[in-house]
């Protein structure tokens, strides 16, 4: 079992399951809480998820692909947690087509070396059990039913991700770097999904302004060429830095960021330089060539 310097467990993760039209609860055609059956069970981390707007999350899901579905995407961080989600399609025991929505929570520490690699396996057991999940949801199958009311549908919320394939490997690095830069997020998520409670869309600036018009928190947007988070209000904004100012314990924004991964501001200057360089050549070829047509 791999663990940090802490001691925080970085393997273990937990797993909830949500979609419609099976008899679990009361609100068995309503979109729900499946695994685990009730929302007591649901861990710390997890329990914010009872309060999402379910129906106006899933009412765009109805709309796409499954290709499209399967880049949809959510992570939720605070100090010592995070959750990835997912979603999927299957059908409720009319046939008729259903969301599902696979989140994995888990512990973690900032200053860990696995982080990284510990989020994009929970994104990559999430994936997994999003598509088996879909499978043995589809239809009619009262045995299913039965599983999920007794709460024996799987035998154990609990899952060891570092065997799991890695997803979205090379996004992470520069998606956990850029959420460490700054305060205030409360996590990164495709528009579709931001109503999780992500405040920062994994998209464009038009996509992250569409997604506030449309009603969503939204805070700042992912700019990938750039490998940095955009703030669009004033909810984000850069850890303290100046000696003397602690930061919050646990804060992601205390971590610098992994080698390799140049900070914004150093990309930036380096284009500009490149771009002065670029200028300053076509000049002088410019004046070469004028000088030479003269003297011919």
């Amino acid at each position: 079992m791999e663990s940090d310097s802490q001691g925080v467990d970085m393997a273990n993760v937990f797993v909830s399951v949500w979609t419609k039209g099976h008899r679990v609860s009361r609100d068995s055609e309503e979109f729900q809480l499946v695994v685990p059956r009730s929302g007591d069970q649901l861990r710390v981390g997890e329990q914010e998820l009872g309060s999402v707007d379910w129906p106006a999350l899933i009412e765009p899901l109805y709309q796409l692909t499954d290709r499209d579905l399967g880049f949809e995407r959510c992570l939720l961080v605070d100090a010592e947690r995070f959750v990835v989600a997912v979603a999927g399609r299957t059908t409720d025991s009319r046939g008729r087509p259903a969301p599902i929505i696979v989140c994995v929570c888990g512990e973690l520490d900032w200053s860990s070396d696995v982080l990284v690699d510990r989020v994009a396996r929970s994104h990559g057991l999430a994936v997994r059990l999003g598509g088996e999940f879909s499978a043995a949801l589809r239809g009619e199958k009262k045995g299913v039913g039965r599983q999920l009311r007794a709460g024996s549908f799987l035998d154990s919320r609990e899952f060891d991700v570092s065997g799991e394939t890695l997803v979205g490997s090379a996004e992470w690095p520069r998606v956990l770097a850029a959420v460490r830069s700054l305060a205030g997020i409360t996590g990164v998520a495709t528009p579709n999904l931001a109503r999780l409670g992500a405040n920062v869309i994994l998209g464009t600036r038009h996509e992250a302004e569409t997604a506030a018009a449309r009603g969503g928190s939204v805070d700042g947007f992912f700019d990938s060429r750039r490998s940095e988070i955009v703030p669009l209000s004033g909810l984000l904004h850069p850890w303290p830095k100046k000696e003397g100012i602690d930061q919050p314990e646990g804060a992601p924004g205390a971590v610098t960021e992994p080698d390799g991964i140049p900070a914004p501001e150093h990309v930036e200057d380096a284009l500009l330089e490149v771009e002065d360089t670029a200028k300053q050549l076509v000049t002088a070829t410019f004046r070469l060539v004028r000088r030479l047509f003269w003297l011919g």
